[in-house]
């Protein structure tokens, strides 16, 4: 069992909590920036699992996305993986499992499908898309994938596109563009009720050999985060630049 900390019960009281006078998703796009080992693919995958059989939308189809096939299959793994030790969750929604390879799975009763996509934007099209989750966005040099997954969710009541990524450091690259959009909605500057976005990081000026601001940067700080690991890399990159 996958016991969630509070940190990520916000996240997914948050995202799915909220609906419109509609009754329907309020959040449509998430983008969320969250430090190494801090455990976002095993969220996204939570995700998958989510929207695959519990989300009341007929001939599903949630994917994940990445730069390549094999990071893509990242959050695919992790999914396939929690299906394959749960026989119970299974058959309670008549799931059935792909191969090893492609690390797929199936809901024959209603079409729903989940399955990994690599990166080239033209083998997309045609896609019905109910959940879109693009793993590390910060690689992304360009904003193709993300675009056609977008346009490929038109037909979907409510549909949701979730990028989950560490923020990386190419500032002319989509997550960057993203991460700047949500930064405006943070600060007031224009409103978009149907992004949600968070930033688990430092502040400029943080000194990041203290563990306090440590924690503020790392949600599972202590539990898949460990302290002394981490300090032991800080301590080191202060003496090296490309480290740091």
């Amino acid at each position: 069992p996958l016991i969630l900390e509070p940190w990520q019960c916000w996240l997914f009281t948050t995202l799915y909590g909220w609906v419109g006078a509609d009754n329907m998703r309020r959040f449509r796009i998430a983008l969320w920036l969250i430090p190494r080992k801090n455990g976002k693919s095993s969220l996204a995958a939570v995700v998958a699992l989510y929207m695959l059989v519990a989300d009341g939308e007929s001939g599903a189809e949630v994917y994940s996305a990445a730069t390549s096939r094999d990071q893509a299959k990242t959050i695919a793994e992790i999914a396939w993986e929690m299906a394959r030790r749960s026989p119970s969750f299974r058959e309670y929604f008549g799931v059935r499992m792909g191969s090893e390879t492609t690390k797929s799975l199936f809901v024959p009763a209603n079409g729903s499908k989940f399955a990994a996509l690599s990166a080239d934007a033209h083998s997309l099209d045609g896609l019905n898309v109910s959940c879109a989750l693009i793993d590390e966005l910060g690689q992304h040099k360009r904003a193709a994938v993300w675009n056609v997954r977008d346009t490929a969710t038109g037909a979907r009541p409510q549909p949701m596109i979730q990028a989950v990524t560490t923020a990386g450091v190419d500032v002319g690259g989509v997550c960057h563009q993203k991460l700047a959009y949500l930064e405006k909605i943070l600060d007031g500057v224009f409103v978009d009720e149907q992004f949600f976005g968070v930033n688990y990081t430092i502040d400029p000026g943080d000194a990041i050999a203290d563990p306090i601001i440590q924690r503020k940067a790392n949600p599972n700080y202590g539990v898949s985060v460990d302290p002394a690991d981490l300090m032991r890399k800080v301590l080191a990159a202060q003496h090296s630049t490309s480290e740091m």
